[in-house]
């Protein structure tokens, strides 16, 4: 998991986090992803390589809506990284705020 906390309000012209509702769910599709990825070493921590490069991999996976987490000042968001996720694309120097923790995973094997 991961804590987000805005002190100041996100914008989508911030490039703000963005997550596809339903990703974390380990699918036979995204799970075929995830090994082809893996095994010819590609980075397949997330689901792109840029942030504009994603709508091609989230088709074929199926996945469902991409929720963009704008949000006002004093916001904080806990995310199941286990789920694509990204920043959205900002404009060129667009410095977004914000404090960032991230929690330990429980080893699963």
């Amino acid at each position: 998991f991961k804590v987000w906390f805005y002190p100041f309000g996100v914008r989508e012209s911030s490039g703000p986090l963005a997550f596809f509702r339903g990703s974390h769910k380990n699918t036979v599709a995204k799970m075929k992803w995830v090994h082809e990825r893996s095994v010819n070493n590609l980075d397949w921590s997330r689901l792109h390589y840029h942030i504009s490069d994603y709508k091609e991999a989230a088709e074929d996976l199926e996945l469902e809506e991409e929720i963009v987490c704008k949000a006002p000042n004093n916001t904080m968001f806990i995310v199941d990284t286990r789920m694509f996720h990204r920043r959205t694309p900002a404009a060129i120097n667009m410095l977004r705020l914000s404090f960032r923790a991230i929690l330990r995973r429980n080893d699963l094997f």
